[in-house]
């Protein structure tokens, strides 16, 4: 029952919020998952088991409306890096040197990742950064971040939370699986149907 009251105003607030910068639900830790995967509504999930360690990610899930667009390249990395089982929940995980930078083709609501060691998100739509959220705990393994927001959102960027010296390379930023939904439609109607069902998570209105 209380997951249900927390969501219901989580949607009160997003269905009748104005567009406006930072609007977002954030739910953190594993344990508490099925708080977002079981509110989201239809999300599609990257598993990255989809392809062999070592892969480059470019357009690989453009069928999905997903592009990875790090100058640099996000590969697929198994799960022991650095001496660290980093990817808990099958093995397999993308790695950004520099950053994971994700673009879509169509406004999404919400997004989710699993993640180790601290890291910092930045949902834009378009060129305006609309929200930014930093993990500033320790590290670890097997971390869970979902987001819902009241400002749709088209492009995430996933980094490091902490800097590294000025004679290194940047901290990589990894996550394992990942999930996103898109802005429901017709919009209002949608959002006011998940309030009724408690179960639509965070509508985006833009």
């Amino acid at each position: 029952m209380a997951s249900k009251v927390w969501w219901a105003s989580t949607l009160v607030a997003a269905c009748t919020a104005p567009t406006a910068l930072g609007g977002f639900a954030v739910v953190t830790g594993a344990t508490n998952a099925s708080q977002w995967l079981g509110n989201a509504g239809a999300y599609s999930t990257i598993t990255f088991t989809e392809f062999p360690y070592g892969t480059m990610i470019r357009e690989q899930y453009a069928s999905l409306g997903i592009h990875f667009v790090e100058p640099q390249g996000n590969w697929i990395n198994g799960s022991d890096i650095n001496g660290t089982d980093v990817f808990l929940q099958d093995g397999w995980g993308l790695h950004g040197q520099n950053s994971i930078d994700m673009r879509f083709d169509t406004s999404m609501r919400g997004l989710a990742v699993y993640y180790p060691g601290i890291v910092k998100a930045q949902f834009f739509f378009g060129s305006e950064l609309v929200y930014s959220w930093t993990q500033n705990g320790g590290g670890g393994s097997n971390k869970f971040a979902g987001f819902f927001g009241d400002v749709a959102f088209d492009r995430v960027v996933f980094k490091s939370a902490t800097n590294a010296p000025p004679w290194m390379d940047p901290y990589p930023a990894v996550f394992d699986n990942l999930y996103f939904t898109p802005v429901p439609a017709p919009g209002a109607a949608a959002c006011l149907l998940g309030f009724l069902a408690i179960a639509g998570g965070r509508r985006r209105a833009f």
